[in-house]
């Protein structure tokens, strides 16, 4: 693996792990003590943001303009179907829950966050809605995940104010701040 980026768990305990530089996704098996490439590597191109559906049905992968679809069982990948008007692109953290996808979009300016409802077959955007949009706080914001009741996201990763060293730049990081929103159902 080049770099491991996000990961879901699945009902089952397998986890699903993005390999952005490496345009790979790895699953470690419920009870296993390695990694496995899960598809082969000419299935993604910069695989990132990744959620568990369906009680474990289908596996979602944001990578570059598309949001794919993967049934576990079959390893069928297909993109799902959205309307010419969602942008996706920088879709960054992903997260499944009632029948909807919750994205957190970061390579665009402002950042958005957005939730698009989907049809039962998990195949096509039946509706979406944006969430929050140019949030003061949103600083490179990525990863979205639920409990008690609310979604979380992480508002400013603040990537860019590292230098090629990987240190942070003197003097430029924030305190890291999350964002609290009421459960979207």
């Amino acid at each position: 693996a080049k770099g491991f980026n996000d990961l879901a768990i699945a009902p089952n305990g397998d986890v699903y792990v993005t390999d952005t530089p490496g345009n790979a996704l790895y699953v470690l098996a419920a009870g296993a003590h390695e990694l496995r490439r899960f598809l082969p590597n000419e299935t993604f191109q910069q695989p990132n943001g990744i959620a568990v559906g369906d009680n474990g049905r289908h596996l979602f992968v944001a990578q570059g303009l598309d949001l794919l679809r993967i049934d576990l069982q079959r390893r069928d990948v297909a993109a799902v179907q959205l309307p010419s008007a969602l942008e996706t692109l920088g879709t960054d953290g992903l997260m499944f829950r009632n029948g909807k996808l919750y994205a957190i979009q970061n390579l665009m300016t402002p950042g958005t966050f957005v939730e698009v409802t989907l049809d039962r077959d998990r195949a096509k955007a039946v509706a979406y809605r944006i969430l929050d949009r140019a949030h003061p706080l949103f600083d490179l914001p990525t990863a979205v995940t639920s409990g008690q009741g609310r979604v979380y996201v992480i508002a400013g990763t603040q990537l860019y104010r590292y230098g090629h060293d990987k240190a942070p730049m003197a003097n430029e990081l924030k305190p890291l701040r999350l964002l609290a929103y009421d459960a979207c159902d």
